[in-house]
């Protein structure tokens, strides 16, 4: 332990969003992927269009636009598989880890937070393991992380 375990935790959170980010950035092209994302969009239009006809035209065109929509699938799921191939390198340690050190802790919460589990489905709880508090605090920073450099790329596509 550095300071306590909920800073603990809170610093390995941040850590692991911000290589999170980075590892997303660098090994995905994010401008190629939101133009694929595009490109299935207006093939999913052109295809409900297609459907509503009945001849072997467009059944044939439908057929192609279907092909398309899978190669351009299986393109997305190889750069989604390459960053979840990394992250797993990165995060299942560092849990083991976490795990080791920090696993029969228990982390009172600030508040109480809905929770999976219990009598019903969705309970309040005031504590949880370091894994919940990892989530907590990874949810809290990731949506920070993300806000800052969104508002840096639009700022800087802007000037």
């Amino acid at each position: 332990m550095l300071f306590s375990p909920h800073i603990d935790i809170a610093l390995v959170a941040i850590a692991l969003s911000l290589l999170s980010q980075v590892m997303r950035r660098v090994l995905t092209d994010q401008k190629n992927m939101k133009e694929m994302q595009k490109g299935m969009k207006d093939r999913q239009a052109k295809m409900k269009e297609l459907m509503k006809k009945e001849d072997t035209k467009s059944k044939k065109e439908l057929e192609r636009l279907q092909g398309e929509m899978m190669e351009g699938m299986a393109l997305m799921m190889k750069d989604t598989n390459k960053l979840m191939l990394v992250s797993m390198v990165v995060f299942l340690p560092t849990f083991w880890f976490l795990g080791g050190v920090y696993g029969n802790f228990e982390f009172p919460l600030p508040i109480p937070l809905p929770w999976f589990g219990g009598e019903f489905f969705i309970t309040l709880v005031n504590s949880t393991n370091f894994v919940g508090w990892y989530f907590v605090c990874s949810l809290l920073f990731s949506l920070v992380i993300n806000g800052i450099i969104n508002a840096v790329e639009k700022r800087g596509k802007n000037e």
